[in-house]
């Protein structure tokens, strides 16, 4: 069964706690409220079974917080009791009828709270009424147990009226009988006693049935008494009145009494003596009561006292002393002490009070029985002294040391925690009986207060901790009001932002979004914190105090009191600026390695063009070479061919510039001078840019030297200043600059990403129209020109990017529409001297008498050579495939001086069919030919070592040269 719910609203903490326990301990479930407003939300959400309600709020009236509850749905129907110790303000609520159920003044004894409680909340467990709405008349004098009373008989379904003594009951009964009375015994003008035997020699109520009820214990003489005079019943009162109910369903199911029988005179002795021992055990029954009262009264002072030494102690030690000066002031005992548990097991004096200095010592040991604070802390009760439980010798001694004729020794303990022992020491009273209660009940206090002050010197440390943190903390931090206005930061957030202290920037900067370089991240922020109630890692430009942006992760909550309300912003910034330039760096190189993986990838395929390409050319030229050679000069056909020839040459041009960019052009490194180049090239540069274009040379040195082509190095400069001529349509000028320099691990300008080292820097400048972003990300894909239609093949910065890329090199470029552009290439410098230039090879013709074998897939190349080699003397067996040359082999193998094959061919290469015919003749010569450069060719060296490559276009002094060359190695060999 769910117990019942209980709200208090009460503002005071103390008198809180002591309402919660009273009522937790009756087993119901207890709701605090420290004001009105949040009464009214529990009310809203939860409505509990009771509402318990002080008058004096700190946010309202309490009789406008009884109406708020009544309006809401929920409450209309609850009990509510109001709960005042300031009687104008209750009898305001009775005389406006504010809506309370019931009124109770503070202090109340928590026993009658108790009862009062559960008179509005009977148990649970009946669920009849066995009342069954008859009239019950209820006599009391007492008011509190009278409203009680008549509460517990209306829970039962009786109908109930009340009356304050036996003379108005009896009126009320003359005029309208109702079908019981139930009276106390002692009242003033008619007693209960007198009350039943009036009624009963009364013919008009004589069958009324009267129970008796007492709040003392009853005697079997009280009983007797009580049925001679008429009484159906004499029952004890109890919290729920549940034997008064009993009597009176009882006696209402009796007959009738019979007539009494003793004399007056025998009626009036037992009445005198019943009267008598009643009184004297009321009595009792008060002073036992008052010394209740009295120890009460005293645990609430010691409550106050421990609430005000909360407040005002600097130290446990002080908050002791105090909390002892008040507890032994209210209980009327001289001397105390509170002995505390350390960390290594020792009981230490935390504070004494009513001893002289002199016997601190003594205190501190307790007089010599220390092992008598050991007792004390395992257990559950006080230790009395001199009890029952310490022996006679060792009681006398610490009594007489401690100049006490009594003690009591009481285990603090909080939460199952043993913290200590508390000691009260009398030289008068004899510490027991409710002194038991009464010392554990301020144990108890004094452990939560030492438990308050311990925990509060955590938090002081924890606070000095996190101060610490704050303060020396490597990132910034803060604090800011709902608004954003900034409330504080630490030295970090301020150097950040780079002002000179906190405070300066708490006051130059005001509201947080300030900080922000765009207004859409303090948007952000704000809208992230409304939804999550958290920021982790928010991305944002804010700027400093010096008027520099820097970019900082910011990470922010929001703190909310127990009500959802918005208290402050609290974040930390982490300075990322670096890490951005460091990912805006690697996405320009990332950007870079796909715009490199793109020309690659077009690379690829020039590279395939131009290898079909040269086939073609191959054949163009050998055959106009031979037709050329068979002509006279005066042949009228000889001018058409010279112009095929001169036609075809330009095509190889251009077939070279596609393997440049793809970076399988043939090189012919050697180390140069590339201010040298330059400069010898010069004159021929000025007449190709004409004459309104102004060209000037800058060679700085003396100037590394660099590994390269020549005519590749050549080539680079005139397309760079041919591409500038033309971006100035009007004339212009144009600069050639040369030097040396040493470049980072990083330079993201770079087209090509490059080791750092010494690099030799041509530059080409121009003061043209410049280009755009746009065209920038795209001046080194083939074929792309802004050009109109009909200038220029979109190949000649594609051409210079191939060339650089493929001597190891990089290249960068900076334009602004407008302002012309300059390119500058880097080649990496090397520590050789220069080379001596090559002869020229002259043009006869070379013969010889062996067998050849030619492997060729493509059939009109294979048919030129044949006809230049067998011209030259030779015998030549030709394949189609190696397939084919397999078989050929196998037929003629011996014969065969030396091996002509393509590289790449179907089904097998020209290196695997090599591999075959060396298995049985190693010492075999071949010649690899190939439209593709070698460092197309995969594993180059392997090929290399097989045999020599002759790459195509060929002429025939070429192929005729090259077999030569290799048979006469392998004669020589």
């Amino acid at each position: 069964m769910t117990a019942r719910a209980i709200l208090v609203v009460e503002d005071n903490p103390i008198t809180r706690k002591v309402v919660r326990l009273t009522l937790q301990g009756e087993g119901y479930t207890v709701v605090e409220a420290p004001d009105g407003r949040t009464a009214l939300e529990i009310v809203a959400t939860t409505a509990p079974d009771l509402i318990l309600q002080d008058l004096l709020l700190p946010d309202m009236d309490g009789l406008d917080l009884v109406r708020q509850v009544r309006a809401l749905p929920a409450g209309a129907g609850i009990p509510v009791l109001a709960f005042s110790g300031f009687l104008p303000k209750i009898e305001e609520a009775r005389t406006l009828q504010a809506g309370f159920t019931d009124y109770l003044f503070k202090p109340i004894e928590p026993s009658l709270l108790a009862q009062t409680v559960r008179a509005y909340l009977p148990a649970a467990g009946r669920v009849e009424q066995p009342g069954r709405g008859r009239r019950i008349l209820l006599v009391d004098d007492d008011p509190v147990m009278l409203k009680l009373m008549r509460i517990a008989f209306e829970n039962q379904g009786f109908a109930t009226e009340t009356a304050r003594d036996g003379l108005e009951a009896l009126d009320r009964a003359r005029e309208a009988p109702p079908d019981a009375i139930v009276s106390d015994v002692l009242m003033p003008r008619l007693d209960g006693f007198r009350l039943a035997l009036t009624v009963r020699q009364d013919p008009d109520l004589a069958r009324l049935p009267v129970v008796l009820v007492s709040s003392a214990y009853l005697e079997d003489a009280d009983r007797q008494f009580a049925n001679a005079i008429g009484a159906s019943a004499y029952v004890v009162r109890t919290h729920d009145f549940s034997e008064s109910i009993d009597a009176v369903l009882a006696a209402l199911h009796e007959t009738p009494r019979p007539a009494i029988e003793r004399t007056p005179e025998e009626l009036t002795e037992a009445y005198s003596q019943r009267i008598v021992r009643q009184l004297e055990r009321q009595v009792g029954l008060n002073l036992s009561l008052a010394s209740r009262l009295s120890v009460r009264q005293a645990e609430l002072s010691i409550l106050a006292g421990i609430d005000e030494a909360l407040r005002d102690a600097q130290s446990l030690e002080a908050m002791l002393y105090k909390v002892l000066d008040r507890c032994l002031d209210s209980a009327g005992v001289s001397r105390g002490a509170v002995y505390l548990l350390e960390l290594d097991g020792r009981l230490s004096l935390g504070a004494s009070f009513g001893y002289p200095d002199s016997d601190r010592d003594a205190v501190e040991r307790f007089f010599g029985h220390a092992d008598m604070l050991r007792r004390a802390l395992g257990g559950e009760e006080p230790l009395s002294v001199p009890s029952a439980t310490v022996a006679a010798n060792e009681a006398t001694d610490v009594l007489d040391r401690a100049k006490a004729s009594s003690i009591l020794l009481a285990p603090v303990i909080v939460g199952g925690e043993r913290l200590g022992v508390l000691v009260l020491a009398s030289g008068a009273t004899t510490l027991q009986a409710d002194w038991t209660t009464f010392v554990m009940s301020v144990a108890n206090r004094i452990g939560h207060a030492v438990g308050l002050m311990k925990a509060f010197a955590r938090v002081t440390a924890a606070e000095e901790r996190y101060r610490n943190i704050f303060e020396h903390a490597v990132e910034g931090m803060f604090q800011a009001a709902p608004e954003g206005r900034l409330l504080i930061v630490n030295p970090a957030m301020a150097r950040m932002f780079f002002h000179a202290s906190p405070a300066e920037m708490v006051a130059a900067t005001g509201d947080v979004a300030r900080l922000f370089v765009n207004a859409t991240g303090s948007v952000e922020m704000m809208r992230l914190l409304g939804e999550r109630g958290i920021v982790s890692g928010l991305e944002c430009e804010m700027r400093r105090c010096d008027g520099a942006s820097i970019w900082v992760a910011i990470s922010v909550r929001a703190v909310r009191d127990e009500r959802g309300r918005l208290l402050r912003l609290e974040g930390m910034l982490v300075d990322i600026t670096e890490r951005r330039r460091a990912e805006d760096a690697l996405r320009q190189t990332e950007e870079q390695l796909r715009q490199a993986q793109k020309l690659e990838a077009i690379g690829q395929l020039a590279g395939g063009i131009a290898h079909d390409f040269n086939n073609l050319l191959t054949v163009i030229l050998g055959r106009a070479r031979i037709l050329q050679d068979t002509m006279g000069p005066d042949d009228p056909a000889r001018r058409h061919l010279d112009l095929i020839h001169r036609t075809a040459e330009r095509a190889a041009g251009l077939s070279r510039q596609l393997l440049a960019f793809s970076r399988k052009q043939p090189i012919q490194p050697r180390v140069l001078d590339v201010s040298s180049v330059v400069t010898s090239i010069a004159p021929m540069l000025r007449r190709l840019i004409g004459e309104d274009v102004e060209l000037a040379v800058e060679a700085g040195g003396p100037l590394w030297r660099v590994r390269a082509d020549i005519g590749q190095l050549e080539q680079i400069v005139i397309n760079l200043v041919v591409n500038a001529r033309d971006a100035m349509p009007g004339g212009g000028h144009v600069v050639i600059e040369t030097a040396n320099v040493e470049l980072g691990a990083q330079e993201p300008r770079l087209q090509v990403p490059v080791a750092a080292g010494r690099y030799v820097r041509l530059a080409v400048t121009d003061s043209g129209t410049g280009m755009s972003a746009e065209v920038q990300r795209r001046i080194f894909e083939p074929f792309f020109t802004t050009k109109e239609p009909g200038r220029g093949t979109g190949l000649g910065l594609s051409t210079v990017y191939g060339i650089v890329k493929q001597h190891e090199g990089t290249i960068a470029v900076d334009s602004e529409v407008g302002r012309g552009t300059r390119f500058e290439v880097y080649l990496p410098a090397v520590e050789s001297a220069a080379d001596v230039a090559v002869a020229e090879v002259g043009e006869m013709l070379p013969r010889g008498g062996e067998t050849l074998l030619l492997v060729e897939d493509e059939d009109e190349v294979r048919s030129l050579a044949r006809e230049i080699l067998q011209v030259c003397g030779y015998t030549v067996l030709e394949a189609a495939n190696p397939a084919e040359a397999l078989r050929v082999w196998n037929r003629q193998g011996t014969q065969i001086h030396l091996v002509v094959t393509d590289v790449v061919m179907p089904g097998m290469s020209g290196r695997e069919l090599a591999e075959h015919v060396r298995r049985s003749r190693p010492d075999l010569p071949v010649l690899f030919v190939s439209g593709y450069a070698p460092e197309a060719l995969g594993n180059h060296a392997a090929l290399t070592e097989i045999g020599p490559l002759l790459e195509k276009p060929f002429t025939p002094h070429g192929l005729a040269t090259r077999v030569r060359a290799v048979l006469d190695a392998a004669g020589a060999s």
